[in-house]
């Protein structure tokens, strides 16, 4: 398939030349070809790898992204008064990061935590918009940030939180919550669906 020689306004590269070519550009201009989201099956859903990165949430209603990540300063240390961010990640857009919106970050998406650990920086946080639901945020092997709470009834470490959403005229319903990580133990994938009350 990639052989042979095409030509292309008086220039002539070869089809093998050209194949490579597109599939580089691919990669650099549509990155979800190649960083599927663990979260939706829909191709156009990305899996953002920023640094510092804890996890990520989606929504069902497009692909744009909260990603939840550390934040160090310039000599690569945890930034003590505020170690953690929340922010999106345009991705229905050209992939560009943009702050929380205010009412995004009192009601919905931002974080809130509090230390656990001042030694060992370890914190427990929750989403503002669901308290209920801790996780500890703490180093893991490899030295990277990881969210780890229990994900169908074993400790995990979160990836993705994604949201089904019915879109109505002002706020869109939630039909259900999915949790997806891998476990502790192992690294064996899991999930848990939670339904609304």
């Amino acid at each position: 398939m990639c052989s042979g020689r095409i030509g292309l306004n008086q220039m002539r590269i070869s089809a093998r030349s050209f194949c490579h070519a597109f599939i580089v550009w691919l990669a650099v201009a549509n990155p979800a070809a190649a960083l599927q989201s663990a979260c939706s099956d829909d191709p156009r859903w990305q899996a953002p790898h920023d640094d510092g990165q804890v996890f990520y949430l989606q929504k069902s209603s497009n692909p744009n992204t909260v990603v939840y990540a550390m934040q160090f300063d310039d000599e690569g240390k945890l930034k003590r008064q505020k170690p953690m961010t929340a922010y999106w990640r345009r991705f229905a857009e050209h992939g560009q990061r943009m702050e929380l919106r205010f009412l995004e970050r009192i009601l919905a998406f931002d974080i809130q935590y509090s230390v656990i650990d001042a030694a060992e920086p370890a914190y427990r946080a929750n989403l503002v918009a669901y308290p209920a639901m801790k996780a500890t945020v703490e180093k893991v092997d490899g030295g990277a940030y990881r969210a780890i709470l229990p994900i169908g009834g074993q400790p995990a470490l979160l990836d993705c939180i994604y949201i089904e959403l019915r879109e109505t005229d002002f706020i869109p319903k939630i039909l259900h919550v999915d949790l997806v990580g891998r476990a502790v133990n192992g690294s064996e994938p899991v999930r848990q669906r939670l339904l609304p009350p």
